[in-house]
């Protein structure tokens, strides 16, 4: 994994997310679980995404539609 080379944000996100049993969340709840910006977030989701690491998939449900995340698992 080329985590050396991504910024503390996404390291932050990325860390988060491989946690055993976490699942997927979206960027509204990252950034309220890990104390961030929303828009800090989306960068370090979006830098993550161009690295392979994480993953995103739209879902719909109650609430109406959202995008989550989860890293790969490649």
């Amino acid at each position: 994994m080329a985590s050396s080379s991504l910024s503390a944000v996404a390291t932050h996100v990325l860390e988060f997310l491989q946690q055993e049993h976490q699942k997927p969340r979206s960027a509204d709840e990252l950034a309220a679980l890990l104390q961030r910006d929303r828009a800090e977030v989306n960068r370090a989701l979006e830098e993550l995404q161009a690295a392979g690491l994480v993953a995103p998939e739209a879902v719909s449900g109650y609430g109406g539609n959202d995008t989550v995340w989860s890293v790969t698992h490649s």
